[in-house]
Formats: C-alpha cells, structure tokens, sequence
C-alpha cells in the first residue's frame, strides 16, 4: 500500500504542477531505449536546403542543407506538394526528428550487431510502428555526440549521416566519437514543404497622397 500511496503522491502532484501551467504547451511523450510504450516522436525541426533528388513512389526526398550535408526524409502523406518540388529547389522543410529506441556498444560475437548489419539501415515495405514512424536497425559508428541537444550523430554503412535524438544523459555519456554501435530508432519524417514558388510576393506598398 505505500508504494500505491507514493504513486498516488506523485500523480497528484504531476496533476497540479500540470493545472499550474496553465496554457504552457504540452510536451509530447517518446519511447527511449527500453519502453515498450507506443512510439511518438520527441521534437519536430526545420531546415532550409536545396532539393537533391526525389523519389515518388517511395516519397523520399533527398536534401543538401548546412555544411554540404545531404540528408534523406520520408515525406508525409498529408504533404500534398511532393509532386511539384523540383531538383535544385530551395526549400523549406518540417520534419519529425529521428528518435534512439536503443543504442549501445558492439561487442564481440553480437548476434544483433551480425543481424543489423549494412542491409539493415534501409528496409522496404516495412510497416511504420505505433506511432506511425518506420523504425530501423543499422550498426554505425558514431561521428558526434552533442550532449546539450541530446542528440547523436552516426555514421552509416553507405556513408550517410543520421542525427538521433536520444533523452537518455547516461547514454550519452557513454557514447564517444569512434564507437561501434547497435542503433535502432524512428525514421525522421517530413511534415511540411515549402517550395520557392509557394512563397508569398511582397506586397505593393501603397503611394502616399
């Protein structure tokens, strides 16, 4: 009963911390390594890039931002504009982060590590999990480990790099650039696109009388 009578506690408090907050915006709960819960991605980011390729069918879209980087994201369905966007587009895009469902070191004799392998980091036709990501396992090497925006950044088998959100500050901590890493995490997807000729005009200025 006093493990129940602390849970209740700490419930009770949660919901008066949460009335406190009146209109403050409500963070949206994410799977990291273990939980098993429904997966749901943990923040959103913009980039501003130039269109790379495009892939229809599959609705990729490939794209070249900062520091010559070239990354690629599965576009939404609800992203209606795909058919319109153009290689050497300017573009803005919205996407969902990639979100670490587990990351670890590789060691000797890993049977998941000789199961992720390179052929792992792309599988078509995969259904998306729960929440409606795809997820996928690759064996990688970390490039970067950016405590402060949580995030890690690995290197893949075909020589992309993927940047992961991971909530976890004890699995940051472990990781160092170099590791040899099991990943399993959500696939980032783009939520919106904003092609150059989408982009409002300037409006007339009015003369003055």
């Amino acid at each position: 009963m006093k493990g129940n009578s602390a849970w209740l506690s700490i419930a009770s408090l949660a919901m008066l911390h949460g009335g406190m907050a009146g209109a403050q915006e409500v963070v949206k709960p994410i799977t990291v390594l273990e939980d098993t819960s429904p997966v749901m991605y943990g923040r959103s980011a913009k980039i501003k890039a130039t269109v790379e390729a495009i892939d229809l069918e599959t609705r990729e879209i490939t794209l070249k931002g900062a520091k010559e980087r070239t990354k690629t994201l599965r576009v939404e369905q609800s992203v209606k504009n795909l058919p319109q966007a153009q290689i050497g587009d300017k573009v803005v895009v919205r996407y969902n982060e990639s979100v670490g469902l587990e990351l670890r070191k590789v060691e000797a004799g890993d049977p998941a590590a000789i199961e992720a392998g390179p052929a792992a980091n792309s599988r078509p036709g995969q259904k998306p999990a729960a929440g409606g990501s795809k997820q996928i396992t690759v064996q990688a090497y970390v490039e970067a480990v950016m405590a402060k925006e949580k995030t890690v950044t690995l290197r893949t088998p075909d020589g992309n790099l993927v940047d992961l959100y991971v909530r976890d500050p004890n699995v940051l901590a472990s990781m160092v650039a170099g590791d040899n890493v099991v990943a399993r995490y959500t696939e980032a997807v783009a939520v919106s696109i904003e092609l150059p000729q989408e982009k409002e005009k300037p409006k007339a200025k009015k003369k003055k009388k």
